[in-house]
């Protein structure tokens, strides 16, 4: 047990004094807290463009090390088994594998390559991902270079002890209630297919539309769950996870949205509070069309529509995707989509591994193509369930 507790502190030092956190290190291992509760606290005290922890695919590499890396000599050295082609590709895997204690089914691609995107994130994979995510537009969170569980504090019931007393008297006692939300990896599996012509391709130009390819693919699946997930194996979304009280009903099958319900919407994270952030709405084009043309109220002037500015409603930025649902059913009602408001900073992005390559020749071979398998190891949470209002059941 001491021999534990004496490694718990010295991993809270570490992290504490890698981001210039020691006095909420001490407090942490003064407090006996663990590892995964100090790294979600410590989540609220860095700015959302630093590694909670180095990634272990982030290998630190200058200009020169990244043009010389090449994503399709390790492919076909994969496909074949014989790296002698490829032996700087294979070296960063296995540097990789070393960090991360897990070998890779296939072979790990370093993460801080040059994959278009470069005034984010120090993991250049993350950066040019997080562009492509909807919820990271709107200020979901991203943690990096996750090692073991994190535990994310949030408070789960509020009581006070503050009120006016007689002489002499003492308030009624009481305090804030904390819980915690633990986030786990999880495996995101995706693959592309490939040509047998385009596997012969040297140009960098071909690689540059394959990692575009793994990215989009990668960022749409995550925007998916983080709005609306819960499915096998997946973390659970906003959708599913918003706090009952925040559910805004439109009627017992569904109905056309009206700028009554919208008002409700944001009512509903108000009133719980947790306005906080930037809140915006998100829905999908479906619901944006029929806002831009169904009038606030009956009778209206014409043109008097829900939503008149180009993006935006009472102020509040409204984005679209076709991710969020449009085939919900409610009573007789089929077809419905969703709306969403609230603070889209208690949407958490946590990633872990490296991302690992498997090179499958077999299920294409007739036509002497290539498929890429991908994995990474993430995870999606929802710190503040109150901090989302949701309509299930528009009728668009």
């Amino acid at each position: 047990v001491k021999a534990e507790m004496l490694k718990n502190a010295k991993e809270i030092s570490a992290l504490g004094k890698h981001h210039g956190q020691r006095d909420l290190a001490d407090n942490a291992i003064q407090n006996g807290m663990s590892v995964e509760q100090f790294r979600g606290v410590l989540l609220d005290n860095i700015s959302n463009d630093k590694a909670l922890e180095v990634a272990p695919a982030n290998l630190g590499l200058n200009e020169s090390e990244r043009s010389e890396y090449s994503l399709i000599k390790a492919i076909n050295a994969s496909s074949t088994g014989d790296w002698s082609k490829a032996g700087y590709e294979r070296e960063l895997s296995e540097e990789i594998a070393k960090r991360t204690g897990k070998e890779a089914r296939g072979f790990y691609m370093p993460s801080d390559l040059n994959w278009g995107q470069r005034d984010h994130l120090a993991d250049q994979f993350i950066s040019a991902l997080y562009a492509k995510l909807t919820v990271g537009d709107l200020g979901a969170r991203v943690m990096t270079g996750l090692k073991g569980d994190i535990a994310i504090p949030k408070l789960s019931a509020q009581t006070t002890n503050t009120a006016f007393v007689a002489e002499g008297s003492a308030p009624t006692e009481g305090a804030a209630v904390f819980s915690q939300i633990t986030m786990t990896p999880k495996t995101l599996a995706s693959y592309v297919d490939c040509s047998r012509k385009l596997m012969l391709q040297s140009d960098p130009s071909v690689e540059a539309v394959l990692r575009n390819d793994i990215v989009s693919q990668f960022a749409r699946k995550i925007d998916s769950v983080a709005i609306n997930g819960g499915g096998s194996n997946e973390p659970s979304g906003i959708i599913p996870g918003v706090a009952t009280a925040n559910v805004v009903s439109m009627g017992t099958n569904g109905l056309a949205p009206t700028y009554a319900k919208i008002v409700d919407l944001i009512k509903a994270v108000d009133v719980s509070n947790a306005m906080g952030g930037n809140p915006s709405f998100l829905t999908n084009p479906k619901v944006i069309a029929a806002l831009r043309t169904i009038a606030k109220q009956t009778g209206g002037a014409e043109g008097n529509f829900i939503m008149e500015a180009a993006s935006e409603i009472l102020g509040y930025n409204v984005a679209s995707t076709t991710l969020v649902p449009s085939n919900l059913s409610k009573g007789s009602g089929s077809n419905l989509s969703a709306a969403i408001f609230g603070d889209f900073t208690n949407v958490m992005l946590g990633f872990w591994s490296g991302v690992d390559v498997v090179v499958d020749t077999a299920s294409l071979s007739t036509s002497g193509g290539t498929r890429l398998a991908f994995f990474q190891d993430l995870d999606v949470a929802i710190r503040h369930d109150t901090g989302f209002g949701v309509i299930k059941d528009i009728i668009a």
